[in-house]
């Protein structure tokens, strides 16, 4: 909701549908809200039916990859399993923006060998893969509502906003193209990572270098948000 306020009063041109996915470390929560034009920018109505709240986040995500470096390690005891796992959890968040930003991240183990893992490596890997899937199934649950919604308005667009710790992660537009494919959206998607060119209050705002956190602040103070319950007929847009 905060994020969804933000963005309907900060961003430069903001579409009246947006879906918000925000993936945490323990939980990516997913909503959908339709911005009345004709008032306030940041008078939201929330869409029930998209709301979701799954345990695909980035704790998840960190396992797969520190999965992934163990069995690349080469074969070992179970005690030297074990703490080669502990160590590249410890490394977990460097080692995963190291492998997403250039495609390829190393740790060395106590030893000094070189563990290599690259995102292709990634990618092909089953747990990844069977991650991706799943994630791609649930935002699609949330696409169709809001889908629906936004259709029967007329709207022409449809903006998701990435938000949290994943919305850096370069695999969440797949997903999200993806999910938008399997729930059938034919309306032009906007994906944008929460705070990327978005204007400040004024020119030289003192909050100018942290204006994305405190953002989700604002807008939560901004305007409350009403529900728009299931089944409501949409109004003509005429």
């Amino acid at each position: 909701m905060s994020a969804a306020c933000a963005y309907a009063s900060f961003a430069r041109a903001s579409e009246p549908f947006v879906l918000v996915i925000d993936m945490g470390a323990g939980t990516t929560d997913i909503a959908a809200f339709e911005r009345d034009v004709a008032v306030a920018p940041s008078k939201l109505a929330e869409i029930a039916l998209s709301n979701q709240c799954c345990p695909l986040a980035g704790d998840e995500l960190d396992n797969i990859l520190i999965d992934l470096f163990v069995r690349s390690g080469g074969r070992r005891g179970l005690a030297a399993q074990d703490r080669l796992w502990r160590a590249v959890k410890l490394s977990a968040r460097s080692l995963k923006h190291d492998l997403f930003e250039r495609g390829e991240s190393v740790f060395r183990d106590r030893t000094k060998k070189r563990i290599r893992v690259t995102r292709g490596g990634l990618e092909r890997d089953p747990s990844f893969r069977a991650f991706c899937k799943a994630l791609t199934h649930t935002v699609a649950a949330s696409f169709a509502p809001l889908n629906e919604r936004a259709r029967q308005k007329g709207a022409s667009t449809i903006t998701v906003l990435l938000a949290g710790g994943g919305a850096n992660l370069p695999f969440m537009s797949k997903v999200v193209r993806a999910a938008a494919a399997r729930a059938k959206v034919k309306l032009k998607l906007k994906i944008e990572r929460f705070g990327a060119n978005w204007s400040l209050p004024h020119r030289r705002h003192p909050f100018d270098g942290v204006f994305p956190q405190l953002a989700i602040a604002m807008g939560g103070a901004l305007a409350p948000v009403v529900q728009i319950p299931a089944g409501e007929p949409a109004t003509s847009s005429a």
